[in-house]
Formats: C-alpha cells, sequence, structure tokens
C-alpha cells in the first residue's frame, strides 16, 4: 500500500526541515516483478536456444551458416548466464529500496507530527499566558511566587 500525502502537507513538511521521498514504492515492487517476469523469460529461451539452433543445422549446410551459429553459442553462454544470475540480485535490491522508502515515509511522518505537536503546544501555551485567562496561582503580580530569587522580582509599575 502507498503512502501518499497531499501536496500541501508535503510542501508543510519540507518548510519544517522533514524529508519526503518522492518514489512511489508500489511502482518500484511492480518494476521488480517485472524484472523478475524478464529473468524466467531469459531463461526459457536461453535454455530453448540449443535446441532451435540444432534444429536449423539439420535443415541448413555450409560455411556461411556454421559461423553465424556458433556466435550466438558462445555470447548466450558468458553474456545471458551472467543477466539471469544478477536478475535476482537487482530484484531484491527493488525490494528493499521499496522497503526503504516506506521506511523513509513513516520517519518523515512521525517526525512531522512531533514537530507539529511541538510548535502547537509552544503556540497554546504562549496564548494561554499572554491572551488567554490568568491562571489562579499567577493571579496576584505583585508579591513573587514561593521559590523565586528576589533579584529577579520586580513589582509592576515601578
Amino acid at each position: 500500500m502507498s503512502i501518499e500525502l497531499p501536496g500541501t502537507v508535503v510542501d508543510f513538511l519540507e518548510v519544517i526541515g522533514v524529508n519526503w521521498p518522492q518514489v512511489n514504492e508500489n511502482a518500484v515492487r511492480e518494476f521488480a516483478g517485472h524484472v523478475r517476469e524478464f529473468a524466467s523469460n531469459l531463461q526459457g529461451t536461453h535454455s530453448a536456444a540449443p535446441s532451435t539452433i540444432s534444429q536449423m543445422s539439420a535443415a541448413y549446410t555450409g560455411s556461411s551458416y556454421e559461423h553465424p551459429a556458433q556466435t550466438p553459442a558462445h555470447m548466450s553462454n558468458s553474456h545471458m548466464q551472467e543477466m539471469i544470475e544478477r536478475c535476482p540480485v537487482a530484484t531484491t535490491a527493488l525490494d528493499l529500496a521499496a522497503d526503504v522508502t516506506v521506511g523513509m515515509r513513516t520517519e518523515a511522518m512521525i517526525l512531522g507530527c512531533r514537530t507539529a505537536l511541538g510548535w502547537w503546544e509552544r503556540r497554546s501555551r504562549y496564548s494561554r499566558t499572554t491572551f488567554g485567562p490568568t491562571p489562579r496561582h499567577c493571579s496576584d503580580t505583585s508579591k513573587p511566587s514561593p521559590g523565586t530569587p528576589r533579584t529577579s522580582w520586580r513589582r509592576p509599575g515601578r
């Protein structure tokens, strides 16, 4: 399941310094499936190629055919086998990249929520002390609260 956020939320996360990866992890997993299918088809074609070439050699003879028949056999044994061996590594890497993307997006959402909640808490604390109703323990500003050092306390209007 792909985690998608609206553009305004992504912009907000970028403003507060949270990195939101712009990669669709479902598309990465789908591509890994295509690579697996390609590897399977390549393996099937590679295993069927010798019988097809031998059938062609039964029908055609001569020096003009022998050289083109040997070149695919040589290329097939070296390059195709390497591709077949490396496809599972590529699909594992793509699956891992999709999982890392999900982890990065989850981390970004957690960091974004923590940052937004911290901002909201600071804002609400500021609005309570500045514009909101005065708490009971702060109602008398002419006397210092218990435990306040004498040097930091000043009476209002003096």
